[in-house]
């Protein structure tokens, strides 16, 4: 059986959908099958990762935003988009027609094959699209690590409305190629509206798979200095903004010392940057790291930090990835239906904060006072859906 995942930026710089298809792909290379991920060109030789090869495709810049582009991006980014407006939200027509050339490419002339595409990029799954017309015997499984339908609030560009229309008609194309549909728990009750009712035979309920022990064994299970709290992930003024927790860790710093990093990419480096003068060695911005490294500071950190979404269905994957560690989690938000807070309040070790609360800042402090990490184990059994081998189960099966 050949595997073959599709999906945008893969390790060792990952987005947080490559790094949700790794941790399915390297549990089926794991189990001796032939596995490989067609993901964007990095510029990085390394062709295996845990078993897993890796085929990259050229892609323009455009594809490799992260949001630090400046202004001549943000512009032409609108550009394309307006451009493709009646193809919302695919962009190119030839990346996804490189997705399946090769797909071509790794076929080998083999029936038994699954194509697994990832949302995002929608080029992806339209990619397998195209190859299953071209080779009926693929069998054809879609990963919503994120949703075409189920978007919530102003994007800035498209009105909602446009863009629920325009995600449910991709949906009905898309869906019905597909052997399989997988769907974030978060997203379950959307997908059981009855639009989507000739396809329920077809769709599975998974989770993120991120809730794995591997790089987070450590030894030390209390603090041993100065507590420090790490962030990791993509900040976003109008979508997750860190200005109220960032603030909030300025007011604290001048009575009690903490240590407080962020890692990774956005358009908020003027607020860290700030941050960092108003603090001084007490803030770190390590701006995008590899996967390893932010693996690094999340092991040595006591605390780490969430910040919710202005308004979104989607929880962040990343929220699974920390409870992995079992450690105490600060988590805020703005969306009154944050998704995170039914998540984090099972793990019973998070303090939820709503950003303008008033007593946050004694609350935070209390919440530094002490640490507790849960066993794995314990995490695990709340949380069996996001365990990598679930999902691998399931694409197995099929």
């Amino acid at each position: 059986m050949i595997y073959i995942f599709l999906t945008n930026q893969y390790l060792p710089k990952p987005g947080a959908t490559g790094f949700c298809v790794h941790m399915v792909a390297k549990c089926l290379a794991a189990r001796s099958f032939d596995v490989s991920v067609i993901c964007y060109d990095d510029g990085d030789k390394e062709k295996v990762f845990d078993g897993v090869r890796v085929v990259k495709i050229p892609v323009s810049q455009d594809f490799q935003a992260t949001g630090q582009g400046g202004r001549f991006q943000t512009l032409h980014l609108w550009w394309l988009k307006l451009l493709n407006i009646y193809r919302y939200p695919l962009k190119s027509i030839s990346l996804a027609k490189q997705y399946a050339e090769e797909i071509g490419n790794l076929i080998k002339g083999e029936d038994d094959v699954k194509v697994i595409a990832s949302y995002t990029p929608l080029e992806a799954v339209y990619g397998m699209y195209l190859a299953k017309k071209k080779y009926p015997q693929l069998k054809c499984i879609y990963y919503s690590t994120d949703t075409l339908s189920n978007e919530k609030g102003n994007s800035g560009f498209l009105p909602l409305r446009y863009r629920e229309w325009q995600g449910r008609r991709w949906e009905k194309i898309l869906f019905s190629v597909c052997d399989k549909i997988l769907i974030m728990e978060c997203h379950q009750k959307h997908y059981q509206d009855s639009f989507f009712e000739s396809f329920q035979h077809k769709i599975a309920i998974v989770n993120f798979p991120l809730l794995s022990p591997a790089a987070f064994i450590q030894d030390k299970s209390e603090m041993t200095g100065i507590p420090v709290i790490v962030f990791a992930g993509t900040l976003y003024k109008k979508l997750r903004n860190p200005q109220f927790a960032c603030d909030l860790f300025t007011s604290i710093s001048r009575s009690q010392n903490i240590k407080v990093v962020f890692m990774g990419s956005g358009d908020c480096d003027d607020i860290l940057d700030q941050t960092r003068k108003n603090m001084g060695g007490s803030f770190e911005y390590l701006g995008m790291q590899p996967h390893q490294v932010a693996d690094k500071n999340i092991k040595e950190a006591d605390y780490l930090l969430s910040i919710g979404n202005a308004e979104s269905a989607m929880a962040p994957s990343k929220i699974y990835e920390y409870m992995s560690t079992g450690k105490p989690i600060i988590h805020f938000y703005t969306y009154e239906k944050d998704p995170c807070i039914v998540p984090f309040k099972d793990y019973g070790n998070a303090l939820i904060i709503r950003e303008g609360d008033k007593d946050a800042e004694k609350r935070l402090q209390s919440f530094l006072t002490s640490r507790t990490v849960l066993p794995f184990l314990e995490v695990a059994k709340k949380f069996p859906l996001s365990v990598p081998d679930y999902t691998a189960d399931v694409i197995q099966n099929v």
